[in-house]
């Protein structure tokens, strides 16, 4: 349920990669007015390697977790029918019996 990680690791690796290839055409050429050329190749691959990395400090570090407990914790959305059988019967039963009580039949007397 959710977004997948795997495409926040992509993103960050595509605005990391971006920025890097354009400092290192600026280093290159020793010009760095590629970067205030371009501010919007730059700004783009900025923004993108800030979200991400809010992306995974929530994913791994925040709610690293929550996905095993989650679900351990949510019911089945149909219920099995021992699970109904048993939720259904449960008030049927008098208190301080059990279920082979339940189930004797009763004895006849012959006289």
């Amino acid at each position: 349920v959710g977004w997948s990680i795997w495409n926040i690791l992509l993103d960050f690796t595509g605005g990391v990669l971006s920025d890097l290839q354009l400092v290192l055409d600026c280093a290159d050429m020793n010009d760095f007015s590629g970067i205030t050329g371009n501010p919007a190749k730059f700004g783009l691959g900025f923004v993108s390697i800030i979200f991400d990395i809010i992306f995974m400090v929530q994913h791994y570090c925040l709610y690293s977790g929550s996905s095993e407990s989650m679900s351990e914790q949510q019911e089945p959305l149909i219920p099995s029918l021992e699970d109904s059988y048993e939720r259904n019967n449960h008030d049927m039963i008098p208190s301080g019996a059990s279920h082979e009580q339940e189930e004797r039949q009763p004895e006849t007397i012959m006289v």
